[in-house]
Formats: structure tokens, C-alpha cells, sequence
């Protein structure tokens, strides 16, 4: 009997020391590139990995090596690069010239502040500039069709997590530019306007994607995930403004808004402020 009690005892500590020991199990989706990992946890460390694994096998996945986990991690960075070089390329054809000083036609950082001359900008956009904004809105939502068709690796259950908070909010803030874009074509806004609130969105969901990333490294489980419905949470909170704004903008009439806007420049930081 005491045998079997000291065995009771050392049990969890093996498990514990076994799973601490064991590499995780590489795994790939041919398919799609993604990359997962099995990990040896709980009280049977061995049985548990495997199962993860033969699940995923299931599923059509292979065993991989971490390095050409971290090839295909490097093909997919390479997709990205190269969309956003292709449709940054196509936004510089001489056809957007007429708009190229009031429009940010590519960001690549969502929430850096618009320059100065664009967000001063108080003048809506012309007839002839109006077809020229519907293809440029055509363009970009090609290019977020490239983007969205990428399937980065998805590592372990919390990093897939993470990921697919993240393109949640790059949805919502692709969404939100894309009902200014409209109201912009059709007369509602100014171009200073219309590049202060795509910044504000831009801003928004940055934020809310730095802190739901933040809260994944926390290693308790209970208060990790609290942080992350906190971010969550906030971000619906600013969706819900700007539904309340966007609203108001439907209301206006074309050409008729000119908002009493307060744009600051100190260095390279640009503010904007309107009533």
C-alpha cells in the first residue's frame, strides 16, 4: 500500500518532468500552409500529444520539422510583401494623380496620423474627381481580397486565437473605411474629414490588436483571458460611436458639411480636432 501511495505521489512530478522534456509535434496543412503544434501536457503527456497529432492527421495534416515550419512562416511574410507591394504599385498609376495630394492612397501603417496638407483639407471632391475615388475603392478592395486570401500558419490553439482576433479586427476597420470611402464619393465629406476619421478607425483597432496580443502573454489563464474580453469589448464600444457617427454622415446633404476642424503640427505629430 505504501508503494502505491509513493507511486500516487511521484506520478504528477514525472508527468510534469516528462512533459517539460518532450518537443512539441511540428504539424502542416498542405493545403493552406498553416502550421500547428502538438504539445505533451497533462497527466499523460504522451497520450494526449499523440492524440493532438493523430486528430490533425485526420484532417489531412503532415508531421513537419520546425525548419520548414519557419519556411513556410517565411513563404507566407513573402505573400504579404508581395501583395502589398503589388497593390501599393498599382495605387501609383498616373490615373489617381487628380486625388494623390488629398488621398493616403496606401497605408501601410493604420494608425499613423494623416500629414498635415490632407488633414487640413477642407474641400469636398469634385465631379471629376469622384470617378476617379470609385476606382481607387475598386483597386483597394481587390487588394484586401489578396490580403484576406493569405493563410498565415496558425501555431499552437492560442496563437490561433490570436490571429483570428486579429483579421476580426482588421474586418471591422476595413468595413468602417470603406463606409467613409462612400460618403466621401458621394459628397459628405471632406477630404480632411474623411482622412481624420480613417485615421481614428485605423487608430482604434491598432490599439485594440496590441492589447488582445498583450493579454495572450499573461500567463495566468483566468485573467487572460479578462484582459482579452476587455479589448474586445472596448473595441465594440468605439464600434458602436462610430456606427452612431456614420449615421449623422448618411444623414447630410451632399457638399454641405464643412466641420470647424483645429489641425496641430509639432514635428512629424499631427492632431486634429473638430467640433
Amino acid at each position: 500500500m505504501r508503494s502505491r501511495f509513493i507511486w500516487l505521489a511521484i506520478t504528477p512530478v514525472l508527468a510534469f518532468a516528462l512533459s517539460a522534456c518532450m518537443s512539441p509535434v511540428m504539424l502542416r496543412n498542405p493545403q493552406t500552409g498553416e502550421v500547428a503544434q502538438c504539445l505533451a501536457t497533462g497527466a499523460f503527456p504522451l497520450i494526449n500529444q499523440q492524440q493532438c497529432v493523430s486528430a490533425h492527421e485526420n484532417m489531412g495534416w503532415v508531421v513537419t520539422t520546425p525548419e520548414e515550419a519557419q519556411a513556410a512562416q517565411a513563404q507566407v511574410k513573402a505573400e504579404y510583401q508581395d501583395a502589398q507591394a503589388s497593390c501599393s504599385h498599382e495605387m501609383q498609376a498616373p490615373d489617381f494623380d487628380a486625388i494623390r495630394t488629398k488621398i493616403e492612397l496606401f497605408r501601410a501603417v493604420a494608425d499613423a496620423p494623416p500629414p498635415f496638407a490632407i488633414a487640413s483639407n477642407d474641400s469636398f471632391p469634385t465631379p471629376a474627381e469622384r470617378p476617379i475615388i470609385a476606382k481607387w475603392a475598386t483597386v483597394r478592395d481587390n487588394c484586401l481580397k489578396s490580403w484576406a486570401a493569405i493563410q498565415p500558419p496558425s501555431g499552437n490553439d492560442l496563437q490561433a486565437a490570436v490571429i483570428q482576433q486579429d483579421r476580426s479586427f482588421a474586418t471591422e476597420v476595413a468595413g468602417g473605411i470603406g463606409e467613409l470611402i462612400i460618403a466621401l464619393y458621394e459628397g459628405k465629406l471632406t477630404y480632411g474629414e474623411f482622412a481624420q476619421k480613417r485615421y481614428e478607425i485605423g487608430r482604434d483597432g491598432a490599439a485594440a490588436e496590441r492589447q488582445f496580443r498583450a493579454a495572450a502573454l499573461i500567463a495566468d489563464h483566468e485573467r487572460q483571458l479578462q484582459e482579452q474580453q476587455l479589448a474586445q469589448e472596448q473595441f465594440q464600444n468605439n464600434l458602436l460611436a462610430w456606427s452612431a457617427y456614420m449615421q449623422a454622415v448618411n444623414t447630410r446633404q451632399p457638399d454641405t458639411v464643412h466641420l470647424d476642424c483645429m489641425t496641430n503640427r509639432m514635428g512629424n505629430f499631427i492632431s486634429t480636432h473638430c467640433n
